[in-house]
């Protein structure tokens, strides 16, 4: 089980932090179709 840091107050906030996380290995992973590596464009940091 992950323990995130801080409250989540809204979906929106659950999005951002998991878009946060994620990002990287989804632009630099090969394995990564092309079509997904841009999903959490616009969203987050």
């Amino acid at each position: 089980m992950v323990k995130l840091k801080g409250q989540i107050e809204s979906f929106e906030d659950l999005i951002q932090r998991g878009c946060n996380w994620v990002r990287d290995y989804l632009k630099n992973n090969p394995e990564v179709e092309k079509s997904n590596k841009d999903l959490c464009n616009g969203i987050g940091n």
